[in-house]
């Protein structure tokens, strides 16, 4: 049950199931997504007619390795922005950089998964589990793709 069965709570509130499977949340649908009878996403509609996606978070912050770290760190690139970031490893810790001497320390959120100054950044990897995209999500903009170039 998504919902967590009795427990049918999240911080915003009680859910109320609907018909169609969904739920209010206070006067917000939610839909949850599954995978193997665990919830691996929510989406929230909006006002505006947009989706918010959710993904659950382990109760602890993701902890990275030296070598998984260093998996990340590389330059990505959008032609769509027509801008280059450059992500490093400074002193065990994710950094990135958008333009020379403006650098970014990233918190660890979930695997491959950061936090930095409201924003939430997330890398994606190919089937082999190579780094191939690092995408920026903040406020109204979401799912800014930056493709590996290096």
């Amino acid at each position: 049950d998504p919902a967590g069965g009795e427990r049918r709570r999240l911080p915003g509130g009680a859910l109320r199931p609907l018909a169609d499977g969904s739920f209010l949340l206070g006067g917000t649908r939610v839909t949850f997504d599954t995978a193997g009878g665990r919830v691996v996403a929510m989406r929230q509609a909006t006002e505006d007619g947009d989706t918010l996606p959710w993904q659950p978070m382990a109760a602890a912050p993701w902890a990275p390795s030296a070598a998984q770290l260093a998996a990340l760190a590389g330059r990505y690139r959008s032609d769509e922005l027509e801008a280059t970031v450059v992500v490093t490893v400074e002193g065990g810790r994710l950094a990135v950089s958008a333009r020379p001497g403006a650098r970014e320390l990233l918190t660890p959120a979930w695997p491959d998964a950061f936090t930095a100054s409201g924003e939430t950044l997330w890398f994606t990897r190919d089937r082999r589990g190579r780094p191939t995209a690092l995408h920026v999500g903040s406020g109204r903009a979401w799912q800014m793709t930056f493709t590996r170039a290096d």
